[in-house]
């Protein structure tokens, strides 16, 4: 039988074509029993051609590619032992370790040498290069499916080396390096009856098993003479006693369920899982790095909350401990933690350093070509015009990305481009979703008793620690749990926040001991204040903030788990029954009442799934869970078997049959979208936390949000309309005052512009006017210039630095100080005879100038703003509660209140012959034009040039169009 031993998948990167799928579905076509992947060094598709190789009764054959001692070899696992040789080899290979091969890595692998070079006195020792000997063996590279694929794989090997697929035109290489039959190899192979029997051979004495390793997570303390699970038990009943603030006679409600989930947790041997994780949380906040409330259902344990891994009580709150853990499911555990963003490497190097560099490990991911990406790199090694391709990628929507056809389906652009440029075309869609580089994952980490690549094949990552070689969905099986730790920028902003407050007001914020009934912070909720509450900023949210109303930080967990797909439906109802004197709910029985109460009877978490069916079916927990599970995963098989058991159980307890079939039913919708509530209300206090500082300390929240977003220009918009908003006076940019970034005071209550702001300004700049001594006695501009020539400041960076508005503080208007600038530059000191020959000097204080329009354009070009916007009548802004621009592409048919200043008003006319208008302006300082259709022509005639006005404006198709006039804006004096 022969079989194509040497196939490479697309895992070997940018060198071959082949998906794994390839490899099984080729194998069944041609009915073999083998089907082998050996990739070039590395092992990131083994795992997944192993499963679906055994899925599909195929023995895998998995080896590695690798140049040793100037020979090319091909090495192939016998057996487990053997794949953990390719396993540490394959490692060696990506860590740049040396390392030499002997005969003893020769009893449980297979190894063929491509070409003159070593040679092994072994059974197990072949060669492909000389069909006169007799350990000769079949072998041919295969890199592409079939023999018309040749171009898509030159595609490839041009886009690998950056060169154009013409330069392969005589490249003879890969001819024959497809998947081949058994009739085509007998063509292609030299002597291929000779070396088809020693192929055989090594088929017969494969058998590779890769079996599910038990747990294999570090001790958390391997020098204590107690073990890890009484540790455990103690740190949480003293963790119990702290939190309840009470030695003795803890609640049994408390320790009846910390003993339940203690001995789930102990008798899954996670024990020491549950230790690592709290002891780096335990690091964090020793080192004032913040970590987040909790994330995900690990808030519904008590363990958690006991150790410092959560913040919120879930006896007191109803979490339930099974959505977490289930004691009758096969699963690791999964404590997602979030770290300040800033600080969040501190803690990874922590574990790094505390469980040894061999032992710890980034988890890989794989960047792969999408349509867009695909277009670009086989438009470039084809020798396409960049417009061109540039044409065709603005004209494929995100969501067919990953499907070309789809693409060119629905759109007419893409259908004729397609036509135009079939070769273009018929490669790109061959490549998509190729793995084309390696990355890293997000947050996840993975830590092990045992040297890493002793189990898992590993390379040199980020930083030069270790990464797996296998993505994070094949690692459990070898009994390595993943660490999420999640970089949160709010939680940066609330320390950052608390920081200032304690420099500024020497107050001292514990967010544990704040009042969360605050009825001032409910009352910005429910007017929807929240640009920079974390989950609360969309226009959509804000509208429903303003409908449900919150006075709990339950009742922002229920509007964040409202506003989600497929939820979103119910929100009228919901705040129809909240806010409706006559509550005529069905809530089928008193015990289902109290579960479904607080959402009016609407099941909006995951967890009241969980709870509705212990009631009314006396489901325990983890069965109550497994059915969630089941309609998640749409287990049709399951949940029919759940359906009859719930149904009996329901009409045993009470229910008839109508009435257990609709609720089952009803379950069955709900549960499709139920969010998980130990998630929402764990990031529900984060919102809080936010929503608190912003009502109590706005100029320290909104000057941290403003540097948070200095380099996102419309977040940065947003929040100085925001800061508008709440009374703050912004200032340019500083010469004699400002630092890089954005600095506030509480006397004045005003922020005032970095540097960092301006455009072209970057560190170094920063840095050379820093350095600069007394900078804020410097009492003139010429005294300005000198000094930061001193610093060795170019003319062209003093220009930006004027054109931005920092040389105002002097008192001299911009154009002069511009014109003057190399005179000004070029001596040292500045007589008094020489000052009143600069150029203009008569003019020099009239600041009017300032407001000029080419001066104006420079200061929005370098600042994204115009200054003079920043003293828009913050009365009026209070008033209407303007939105900014942020949210036009939020707009629905109610609309939103705009502040707008017109710059001009075109007027056209439609197709129809009606007139139509295009007024242009600036809305938050930014340029946008709004239009006004016949039906509303009536308007035009109040709207004047240079003024500003209250507008009411909706999204129609792509326009933005003027609905109402609310009010003409007077300047404020």
């Amino acid at each position: 039988m022969f079989v194509n031993l040497h196939a490479r998948s697309n895992y070997s990167l940018l060198q071959s074509t082949l998906k794994i799928n390839d490899l099984i579905n080729f194998a069944l076509e041609q009915k073999q029993s083998y089907v082998s992947l050996c990739d070039f060094e590395n092992m990131y598709g083994c795992i997944e051609f192993y499963d679906k190789a055994k899925k599909a009764n195929l023995k895998p054959i998995v080896g590695i590619e690798f140049n040793y001692l100037n020979t090319n070899l091909l090495m192939y696992a016998l057996n487990y032992e053997g794949y953990l040789v390719l396993v540490d080899i394959s490692s060696k290979l990506l860590t740049n370790q040396p390392f030499s091969l002997n005969l003893k890595d020769l009893e449980n692998t297979i190894l063929i040498a491509r070409n003159h070079g070593i040679s092994f006195d072994h059974n197990n020792f072949y060669q492909s290069y000389d069909s006169s000997l007799a350990n000769y063996v079949a072998v041919n590279l295969a890199c592409y499916l079939n023999k018309e694929d040749k171009e898509v794989a030159f595609a490839l090997k041009a886009i690998a080396n950056d060169k154009k697929i013409v330069d392969y035109e005589d490249d003879s290489s890969i001819d024959n390096a497809y998947l081949l039959t058994e009739t085509e190899a007998k063509l292609i192979i030299k002597d291929y009856e000779k070396g088809i029997d020693n192929l055989n051979q090594i088929l017969n004495k494969i058998d590779l098993e890769i079996k599910n390793q038990p747990i294999n997570i570090p001790t958390y303390d391997p020098k204590s003479p107690v073990i890890s699970s009484q540790i455990l038990r103690q740190l949480c009943y003293e963790g119990l006693a702290k939190r309840l603030n009470q030695e003795t006679n803890l609640p049994e409600e408390y320790t009846s369920r910390l003993d339940y989930e203690l001995d789930i947790i102990i008798q899954k041997q996670f024990e020491d899982y549950f230790l690592i994780v709290y002891d780096f949380i335990d690091y964090a906040r020793s080192n004032n790095i913040m970590v987040g409330p909790g994330r995900g259902s690990a808030a519904g344990s008590l363990v958690a909350y006991c150790l410092y891994i959560t913040q919120v009580d879930p006896v007191k709150n109803n979490l339930i401990f099974e959505r977490f853990l289930n004691p009758t499911r096969i699963s690791m555990p999964d404590i997602d933690t979030d770290i300040m963003d800033s600080r969040r490497d501190e803690v990874i190097e922590y574990l790094f350093n505390k469980y040894s560099n061999d032992h710890v490990a980034y988890i890989v991911t794989f960047g792969r070509m999408k349509a867009k990406m695909a277009i670009r790199d086989v438009g470039r090694i084809l020798g396409f015009d960049q417009l061109i391709i540039n044409n065709i990628c603005k004209n494929i929507k995100e969501e067919y990305n990953e499907d070309l056809d789809q693409a060119i389906v629905n759109s007419k652009h893409l259908t004729e481009a397609n036509k135009m440029y079939k070769q273009l075309f018929t490669i790109a869609k061959q490549l998509i979703n190729t793995p084309r580089n390696i990355s890293t994952h997000a947050a996840g980490i993975i830590l092990s008793k045992q040297k890493l690549s002793s189990i898992i094949p590993v390379q040199i990552g980020i930083n030069d620690r270790l990464l797996s070689q296998y993505s994070m969905e094949y690692l459990e099986r070898f009994g390595l749990i993943k660490m999420d730790l999640l970089g949160l920028i709010n939680l940066t902003t609330i320390d950052n926040v608390i920081k200032q407050i304690k420099r500024t007001q020497n107050k001292t914020i514990d967010l544990a001991k704040i009042n969360y009934n605050d009825k001032n912070v409910f009352d910005d909720l429910s007017q929807a204040k929240t640009e920079g509450i974390f989950q609360l900023e969309s226009y959509g949210m804000r509208r429903v903030l303003k409908q449900v109303k919150p006075r709990s930080v339950e009742d922002i967990s229920i509007v964040s788990a409202l506003f989600r797909p497929g939820a979103q439906k119910h929100i009228n109802e919901f705040v129809q029954r909240r806010f409706s004197s006559n509550k005529n709910i069905n809530y089928w029985n008193e015990t289902t009442k109290k579960i479904l109460e607080p959402t009016y009877g609407i099941i909006v978490y995951q967890e009241q799934v969980i709870q509705l069916t212990q009631a009314i079916a006396n489901f325990d927990a983890p069965k109550s869970d497994n059915l969630r599970r089941a309609i998640s995963k749409k287990d049709e098989k399951a949940l029919a078997s759940f359906q009859s058991e719930f149904i009996n159980a329901a009409i045993n307890n009470g229910f008839n049959q109508n009435q257990a079939i609709s609720i089952f039913n009803n379950i069955l919708e709900f549960a499709n979208y139920g969010f998980n509530r130990s998630h929402s209300l764990a990031y529900s206090y984060i919102s809080y936390w936010l929503a608190y500082l912003k009502h109590y300390y706005s100029i320290e929240f909104l000057a941290t949000l403003l540097n948070s977003a200095s380099s996102k220009e419309k977040k940065l918009l947003a929040y100085i309309k925001e800061a508008k908003y709440y009374g703050i006076k912004l200032l340019g940019p500083n010469f004699l005052h400002s630092v890089a970034d954005f600095r506030y005071n509480t006397k004045t209550y005003s922020i005032l512009f970095g540097f960092k702001m301006i455009k072209g300004v970057g560190e170094e700049l920063i840095k050379k006017i820093l350095s600069i001594n007394d900078r804020n006695q410097i009492s003139n501009y010429t005294e300005a210039v000198n000094a930061l020539r001193k610093a060795k400041v170019t003319v062209k960076n003093i220009e930006l630095l004027i054109k931005a508005g920092a040389f105002d503080v002097f008192l001299v208007n911009r154009r002069f100080i511009l014109n003057n600038l190399e005179i000004i530059y070029e001596n040292t000191t500045l007589p008094s005879g020489l000052q009143t020959s600069l150029n203009g000097i008569e003019y020099a204080n009239d600041l009017s100038i300032n407001q000029a329009d080419d001066l104006i354009k420079f200061e929005e070009d370098l600042l994204g703003i115009r200054l003079a916007d920043l003293n828009a009548p913050v009365s009026i802004i209070n008033e209407i509660n303007g939105v900014t621009i942020n949210h036009i592409d939020e707009l629905d048919e109610d609309g939103i209140n705009i502040i707008f200043k017109i710059n001009y008003i075109n007027n056209s006319t439609t197709k129809a012959n009606k007139p139509i208008f295009y007024i242009n302006g600036i809305c938050n300082s930014t340029n946008i034009t709004l239009t006004i259709f016949h039906s509303k022509a009536v308007l035009v005639t109040n709207l004047k040039q240079n003024n500003s006005y209250v507008l009411k404006v909706k999204k129609w198709n792509q326009f933005i169009v003027v609905d109402e006039l609310i009010m003409e804006i007077k300047d404020e004096q």
